[in-house]
């Protein structure tokens, strides 16, 4: 406890003030008037007590010669306590994965709870790993969680932070090496159908990406596979749709969670293009995760098998996805293609134009460019033209062009009566990369 030292003397102290908020010595008035601060025991025990309890935290036993500038040991306590919070080291040594790092001044006398040690490793270890602080005990080197360190989470070259666990008795790793990402970087995270129900289970391959917030690197070290037709919970071969979406065959968009410190991650589907529902799952909030990046989107069709690749960038599906067949004129029609809603994609399609006996043309666009009849071979204007000349029945091609956010493109003929097919090929998905 310490004294309020004016509350203590008052009227003999002087009042508080920004200097002293809890009052001040005063003088006598005049020698023998009694008026100023007394000289009692417990002012200046109360200054004794904090030096006092200095060296005893530091577990520094007084000299019995008097402080100087030259020798302090108050000072030396200071230095002490402070690195028995935090201890630095630019070259770890030791091994890969039996870590030591050493205390610039003086080591600290027992791991304490809340110990932060910095460190520049200059080994990648390759597996379990222990951490040592000068002669002091090795103690075990664990992620935030209590799990043992897998190999390449400690990284030649890179800083690494650990703190220490008193209760558990352990190190543990606060943040994770990986490279610091830019807005947007992704690499890796490649989606597929996993073999074992290709409809409703996704298997996500290892990968790092930055969250959607610009806040943290993510790093999936292990692939995980998540199922859409079951509620979320944490770990591989386990739900990933949002509490309280109803399954459905709809698009669902999937995102990597994150926690804020990076200790773990998971994955999720939600029909939400910023991962509403998953962010208010009881279960995800529960479970730390809040941070999170879409790395793609997810086409259900119950029974359909509806199959697709990843190819970096590129979502194909192993059997084009019939988008539309039928007639069309003059009058542009908007055609809903295979590809996600909420996001503008390139998409990859093939088309079929046919007549009984007229040259057409069609001109394909996407529905934010300038609408107009296509007037010429190859077009006039940005987007797709196919021309069917007279004595042909048939002509199309591969094309690309943009859909918007509800997956539809454009299409219009300079003739009646014009059938086309239409069918989604593949479409291309930056999964945030050049997002504002």
């Amino acid at each position: 406890m310490a004294l309020q030292f004016f509350n203590r003397y008052t009227p003999d102290a002087i009042a508080p003030d920004a200097n002293y908020p809890y009052g001040s010595f005063k003088n006598e008035t005049a020698p023998g008037n009694l008026d100023g601060t007394p000289y009692e025991k417990d002012w200046p025990n109360d200054v004794l007590g904090i030096l006092q309890k200095l060296l005893d935290y530091a577990a520094i036993v007084p000299s019995g010669n008097a402080d100087t500038v030259v020798s302090s040991q108050y000072f030396q306590a200071l230095q002490a306590i402070f690195e028995a919070r935090i201890v630095f080291d630019d070259n770890a040594t030791g091994t890969a994965n039996d870590i030591i790092i050493l205390s610039i001044g003086a080591e600290p006398p027992v791991y304490r709870d809340g110990l932060v040690a910095i460190f520049k490793a200059s080994t990648t270890n390759t597996g379990a790993a222990t951490l040592q602080i000068d002669t002091l005990a090795p103690k075990s080197f664990t992620t935030a969680n209590g799990n043992a360190l897998e190999a390449g989470d400690i990284s030649a070259g890179k800083y690494v932070v650990a703190v220490f666990n008193a209760t558990n008795d352990r190190f543990e790793l606060t943040i994770k090496q990986v490279e610091l990402h830019g807005r947007g970087e992704i690499d890796g995270l490649i989606l597929e159908n996993d073999a074992s129900d290709p409809v409703n289970d996704i298997f996500i391959n290892p990968g790092e990406a930055r969250s959607d917030s610009n806040e943290l690197d993510m790093l999936l070290q292990s692939p995980l596979i998540k199922q859409i037709d079951a509620t979320w919970s944490e770990g591989t071969n386990q739900g990933g749709l949002a509490a309280g979406l109803a399954l459905s065959n709809i698009w669902y968009h999937d995102f990597l969670l994150g926690t804020p410190d990076g200790a773990k991650f998971d994955f999720g589907f939600d029909s939400s293009p910023v991962a509403a529902n998953l962010l208010a799952d009881p279960a995800v909030i529960a479970a730390g995760y809040s941070e999170f990046r879409r790395i793609g989107s997810t086409r259900r069709i119950a029974g359909a098998n509806l199959l697709f690749s990843q190819i970096e960038d590129w979502f194909v599906w192993r059997s084009p996805y019939y988008s539309f067949s039928g007639a069309l004129g003059t009058v542009a029609q908007l055609i809903t293609m295979m590809t996600p809603p909420d996001f503008n994609f390139e998409v990859f399609f093939n088309l079929i134009i046919s007549h009984a006996s007229t040259a057409r043309l069609v001109y394909v666009s996407a529905p934010f460019q300038t609408n107009q009849l296509p007037t010429g071979l190859g077009g006039d204007s940005p987007g797709f033209s196919e021309r069917i000349a007279t004595g042909y029945l048939t002509t199309g091609g591969q094309q690309k062009t943009w859909t918007d956010e509800s997956s539809r493109l454009r299409i219009i003929s300079n003739g009646s009566n014009t059938i086309i097919d239409l069918n989604t090929i593949a479409y291309k998905d930056l999964r945030g990369k050049d997002s504002i």
